[in-house]
């Protein structure tokens, strides 16, 4: 994330501060002066809370003495900004909690789930889909590199352990096309270790546009005949999905519930 980009989210947000890890802390210091941004704004580094040993967790004490309004916003989430900078969506309490509710039950989430998180926080997908529900599930959520790494993600998928994997469409076709570049043309068993990894994973999810056919057919290939779920990003309402494990497989689903959602709309 740039400068400008932190500016706008936090702007935006009337943000009055931002959490990062250590690497980042000085990119958001660097926007404190700007322009709009509120004057108490504060930088918060992730590592020296996880960190520090001057806090002993066992003092902490959850209350739950005083339940918060339902339908007042708990979140920002920003659009991908396909079309001009990211907008801002304020989500209620009720809506983020049911949209993660829907997807665990919808995904069949529960302890032992594993998602490699490939996508940003910020985002409906990366929030929504790779995180909350896993974590509501009682799952793990493994983040991978900040920057995407297709050769990284496939050494993941070979090493095991990953139960679910979400992405968009051009992440599938650089892993694509890595595996016809490089993993093909390996000897078979060493091949074979990858095709074994990847056909370990029990889903694969797709959005935020519209899966290619030949990219869902290739990935069909590779995982002996399953299929990614196809769902449409809706970062107001939620991710709308048309393929539901066990349910028969619908060509090129984003699509149509991208056409779907446009007619209601």
């Amino acid at each position: 994330m740039s400068a400008d980009e932190l500016t706008h989210a936090t702007v935006t947000a009337a943000a009055h501060a931002t959490i990062c890890s250590h690497a980042h802390t000085q990119l958001a210091r660097d926007i404190s002066s700007r322009p709009r941004v509120l004057q108490e704004y504060c930088v918060v580094d992730i590592e020296g809370c996880v960190n520090t040993t001057s806090i002993d967790y066992r003092s902490i004490v959850f209350s739950i003495n005083k339940p918060f309004d339902q339908s007042k916003p708990c979140v920002i989430i920003f659009t991908s900004g396909s079309t001009g900078p990211p907008k801002g969506s304020a989500v209620r309490r009720y809506n983020f909690i049911m949209s993660a509710t829907m997807q665990t039950w919808r995904s069949k989430l529960g302890q032992g789930s594993v998602v490699l998180q490939t996508l940003p926080t910020h985002h409906a997908t990366g929030l929504n889909i790779n995180t909350v529900p896993f974590l509501m599930a009682g799952g793990t959520v493994e983040f991978a590199t900040p920057k995407f790494d297709a050769a990284a993600i496939w050494e993941r998928f070979r090493q095991r352990g990953i139960t679910a994997f979400s992405a968009v469409p051009t992440i599938f076709v650089r892993l694509i096309k890595y595996w016809d570049e490089s993993l093909s043309k390996l000897e078979e068993p060493q091949r074979n270790t990858y095709l074994e990894g990847l056909r370990a994973i029990q889903q694969f999810h797709c959005g935020s546009a519209a899966l290619p056919g030949y990219a869902s057919r290739k990935w069909s290939e590779l995982c002996g005949g399953r299929y990614i779920m196809e769902r449409y990003g809706g970062t107001e309402f939620g991710n709308p999905f048309l393929n539901l494990p066990d349910m028969p497989y619908i060509p090129v689903s984003g699509i149509i519930m991208c056409l779907f959602t446009c007619w209601f709309c």
